[in-house]
Formats: structure tokens, C-alpha cells, sequence
């Protein structure tokens, strides 16, 4: 269950795959699509090398990724300790702001 621990990890999970024919230990589409997930739920992305083939391009969309983000934190009050509790963060005066991020978290 790789989305499941993921969002259990705390950790942001980034993925470089490089899909296509030669590529030995090709992916199932299950387990892209597992891969996917996690790495969406826990504020992360896939990057697609098979488009270039170019991994010095992709690390550097990665490594610019990071330089573009920011810590945010909070304390849950009045929040059950049991279960999955989704998150949403809006920037107010920027209506078409992109929020990329963790979708929720585990626990109160």
C-alpha cells in the first residue's frame, strides 16, 4: 500500500520514472498509478524523464521546485485522533494562487 504509508510517513515523496519500452522493470499502470497517488497526497509530483531522456533537465525542475516552497504549520484543536483529516490552504487576494501540498493528515 505505497500511498497509505506515504501519507503516513510525513514525508513529500518525488519521483523521477522513465517509462517506455527499453526501460527494464517497466512499471505496471497499477503501481504508476500507486506511485501517483502517494506521491500527490503527500505534496510531491511525479517528473517524466521518458519525454527527453534528459535527467540533468528533470533534477533541475526538481531542485527549482524546492527553492519555491514554504513551511507552513499548525496545531489541530478539537480534532478526533482516529483517521484521515483533509487539509485545503487558500492564498486570500490570489484567487488563481496554486497551492501544492500534503492533502490531509493522520491523527488530532
Amino acid at each position: 500500500d505505497v500511498p497509505g504509508i506515504a501519507m503516513r510517513s510525513g514525508a513529500i515523496l518525488h519521483v523521477v520514472l522513465r517509462k517506455g519500452p527499453e526501460t527494464a522493470g517497466k512499471p505496471t499502470p497499477e503501481s504508476e498509478q500507486a506511485i501517483q497517488q502517494a506521491a500527490v497526497q503527500t505534496g510531491g509530483r511525479v517528473w517524466d524523464l521518458s519525454t527527453t531522456g534528459d535527467i540533468v533537465g528533470v533534477l533541475t525542475q526538481v531542485f527549482e521546485h524546492f527553492k519555491q516552497n514554504y513551511v507552513l504549520s499548525f496545531v489541530p484543536k478539537g480534532v478526533s485522533r482516529d483517521g484521515w483529516h483533509e487539509l485545503s490552504v487558500v492564498v486570500p487576494g490570489l484567487p488563481g494562487a496554486v497551492v501544492v501540498g500534503r492533502k490531509g493528515y493522520f491523527g488530532g
